[in-house]
């Protein structure tokens, strides 16, 4: 529950941080992580260097406490490490007929609209109660090569890709980003909210490459 309460409270935060996010003239926009996840990275390597710290004396009276001691700093180490990393590393990238993820580790993987072939979408609830609903909602998008994409629209600036399956829900087909009339379709429907609903009532599909 207090868990919840801190999202709910970083909520608002996350989503003017992605607002922010510039776009180059050819539409194209990068979320990063917010800084508020280095600073969590640098806590941990703190608190490493503060259990080695105590670990020199504690050495003097009981060789079990310093093995433990190590153990813990070396957790620490590790994850503060992996969070500077993701903090470093990870966005999202969205253009005008892709999405791009990049994970702490490993290559970016692109999707472009006309591949997603499966997609489940969750809006995440916005709402400070007991719901368990990810506040950053959910998207997941699948390809037939089996690449897969996965993050919280909200927080990353997901509208245009939801805009673009919504499209192709309702027209049976994708939207070509060379034909005006179709980009401008995925603007209006950006803002005036209709393709986040339509998505919320229609949250899954598959086989949307035929």
């Amino acid at each position: 529950m207090n868990l919840y309460f801190i999202r709910a409270f970083l909520h608002p935060i996350l989503v003017r941080h992605a607002a922010q996010a510039p776009t180059t003239p050819d539409g194209t926009v990068r979320v990063r992580m917010y800084w508020i996840h280095s600073l969590l990275g640098f806590a941990g390597i703190f608190l490493g260097l503060l259990l080695m710290a105590f670990a020199v004396p504690t050495y003097l009276s009981s060789i079990g406490q310093l093995i433990i001691a190590a153990l813990f700093a070396l957790l620490f180490f590790i994850m503060g490490g992996i969070i500077l990393l993701a903090w470093k590393n990870v966005y999202i990238q969205t253009g005008v007929d892709y999405v791009e993820q990049r994970l702490w580790v490993g290559v970016p993987v692109r999707i472009h609209f006309n591949e997603i072939d499966s997609f489940s979408y969750n809006p995440g609830n916005t709402q400070l109660t007991m719901s368990r609903g990810k506040l950053g909602g959910w998207l997941s998008l699948k390809t037939t090569d089996n690449r897969r994409i996965a993050f919280q629209p909200n927080y990353y600036r997901g509208e245009r890709t939801i805009a673009a399956i919504a499209f192709r829900l309702y027209y049976g087909r994708w939207p070509s980003p060379t034909n005006p009339h179709d980009q401008q379709i995925l603007v209006n429907t950006i803002a005036d909210g209709s393709s986040k609903q339509y998505l919320i009532e229609n949250s899954k599909g598959s086989e949307l490459t035929l």
